[in-house]
C-alpha cells in the first residue's frame, strides 16, 4: 500500500466503527474492532472501560442510534502511521476520540481508544 492508500484504509476502518455505532450495524462494528479492544472514556470525571464484546452488545442494543442524525458527522484525521501501527483523531459534535490501530491478519483493526463527549449530548 502506498501512503495515501494506507491512510485511506485506516480512515475507512474508523469510519466503519463510527458508522456502525450510529446505525446499529453489529457486523460492521465487529469488522472494525480487534477482539482485544481496550476502550476508555472520560465522562463526568470518571474513567470508564469497554471491550470489543461490550461495544458489539451496545451496538446491537442501538445505543449509538439515539443520537440525532444531523449531529453524526465526524472528521477523521490520521495523525501518524509507523509500519503496522497508526493513530487517528476523530472529532465531531458528539464525541472526540483518539484511536490506535494495528495492521493484523492483513487488515487494519482498532485496538485502543480514548474518548470524551464533545459537548453535552
Amino acid at each position: 500500500m502506498t501512503g495515501g492508500d494506507t491512510t485511506a484504509a485506516i480512515a475507512a476502518v474508523v469510519e466503519d466503527y463510527f458508522g456502525a455505532w450510529f446505525t446499529g450495524d453489529v457486523e460492521r462494528m465487529r469488522r472494525a474492532l480487534h477482539p482485544d479492544l481496550a476502550k476508555r472514556g472520560v465522562v463526568d470525571g470518571l474513567l470508564g472501560f469497554n471491550t470489543a464484546q461490550s461495544m458489539v452488545e451496545a451496538t446491537e442494543a442501538g445505543a449509538g442510534t439515539r443520537h440525532d442524525p444531523s449531529k453524526r458527522a465526524i472528521d477523521i484525521h490520521v495523525t501518524h502511521v509507523h509500519g503496522s501501527i497508526a493513530t487517528a483523531i476523530v472529532t465531531g459534535p458528539i464525541y472526540v476520540e483518539y484511536v490506535h490501530l494495528a495492521r493484523l491478519d492483513d487488515r487494519w483493526q482498532i485496538v485502543n481508544t480514548l474518548w470524551a463527549r464533545a459537548a453535552d449530548t
